[in-house]
């Protein structure tokens, strides 16, 4: 009997043990469950590129996704704060990866409010303070978020802002500019543009300051507007270029684009702007580019040049672009894409933002319509959540 009730003892112990393990993994604390936001009765675009899907819920906590599935797999505590959206249609934040004058909390709102929850500055100017200024507004859920490029690296007399004149002095720039905590390096390679001739970097500067940057793991984007550019920048090992040119894009290189895997960003926008002011056509042979780009499984992600010229830009959701890469020919699913993810994997942010997974940011835009029937929808904002926190759509809730 002694030698029996130790081991008696030892089992229930154990017994005991596990089963309260096992609660603790299904019992989610009431403190939890206040802090849960549950959307429910919505059709769901998650950026993957996968087919539309409807009888989903999402559960947000704190700044981020933690359940995606099917409603009757999920039970939804009573305590949660739940969201129903009529049926509407379910998107992951729109991304712009090329914009300019970011550095402006009002406009960085006016974005968010329309469900652009993240924008890349491809050309700070003032070289003391912007990446402060990113740092401090992104510590602010209610602007969208901001990533940071460097003020354009050129020649001196080049297009750009900051001059860089050997392959000592671009490596010495391009790290202390890593060193200062900027997202991405940008360099131009552009000798003729705006009424203007400039002197271009060589192709041995052009690789001396994409490998700088790549021996930091930082990416490279490169101006570019013209096809003759682009085999100096190919060579380099840029990552993406961030125009699409405005001249007939070789096929060769078309191939060659392809095969490395460098991103294109379109901005239509842009091109249509300038060609209306001067009754040029550079955005009929940009949008017969990136068809034929895109034909060939060129990857590329959305991006406008908002304030890159004096033309006119959309001020809150970018649905001119989104309109003009339809008409060049792109599906609405794929513009969905290069506007989440892809846009995502250009700014170095896929693993936490893009799609609507499981362990990603709640960035989250909610649209009224489908947007595979009519791709104007997307402007139709009636819910942004940014960083798990509600902007747009409080009425929603239950």
């Amino acid at each position: 009997m002694n030698k029996v009730l130790p081991i008696f003892i030892a089992f229930m112990i154990f017994t005991m043990l596990l089963l309260s393990s096992c609660n603790n993994e299904k019992t989610i604390s009431p403190d939890t469950e206040e802090k849960m936001i549950a959307l429910e009765n919505f059709l769901l675009i998650d950026g993957t590129g996968a087919q539309p899907v409807k009888d989903k819920v999402i559960l947000i906590k704190d700044n981020g996704i933690i359940k995606v599935d099917d409603k009757q797999n999920v039970q939804i505590p009573d305590t949660c704060k739940r969201v129903d959206l009529k049926g509407y249609t379910l998107l992951p934040g729109f991304i712009n990866t090329h914009v300019h004058k970011a550095y402006d909390e009002k406009q960085l709102q006016k974005w968010l409010a329309a469900g652009v929850t993240t924008v890349r500055d491809l050309s700070a100017r003032d070289l003391t303070d912007y990446i402060q200024k990113r740092d401090q507004y992104n510590k602010n859920p209610s602007n969208t978020r901001l990533v940071s490029a460097n003020p354009i690296l050129k020649p001196p007399g080049g297009y750009g802002w900051l001059s860089v004149d050997s392959p000592e002095a671009a490596k010495e720039i391009v790290n202390k500019l890593i060193d200062n905590n900027v997202d991405i390096i940008k360099f131009s390679l552009e000798d003729d543009l705006q009424g203007r001739t400039y002197p271009i970097f060589s192709p041995e500067m052009a690789k001396a300051i994409t490998d700088a940057a790549h021996v930091r793991n930082k990416r490279v984007s490169v101006h570019i507007s013209h096809n003759r550019n682009l085999r100096a920048a190919i060579d380099a090992g840029v990552d993406e270029f961030a125009h699409m040119v405005v001249d007939k894009l070789d096929d060769k290189l078309i191939d060659e684009i392809v095969k490395k895997d460098i991103y294109f960003i379109p901005t239509l926008e842009l091109w249509h702007g300038v060609s209306k002011m001067y009754k040029l056509k550079w955005d009929q042979s940009a949008m017969d580019n990136l068809l034929r780009f895109y034909k060939a499984g060129g990857k590329f992600a959305f991006g406008t040049d908002y304030e890159g010229y004096t033309c006119e830009f959309d001020q809150g959701f970018p649905i001119t672009e989104v309109t003009l890469m339809q008409k060049a020919g792109i599906s609405n699913m794929d513009i969905i894409v290069s506007a989440t993810k892809n846009a995502a994997f250009v700014c170095g942010l896929d693993k936490v933002l893009g799609t609507i997974e499981e362990g990603k940011k709640a960035d989250i835009l909610v649209v009224e319509g489908n947007p595979m029937e009519d791709i104007s929808v997307l402007s139709k904002t009636r819910m942004v959540i940014h960083d798990g926190k509600i902007i747009v759509g409080e009425g929603l809730i239950k």
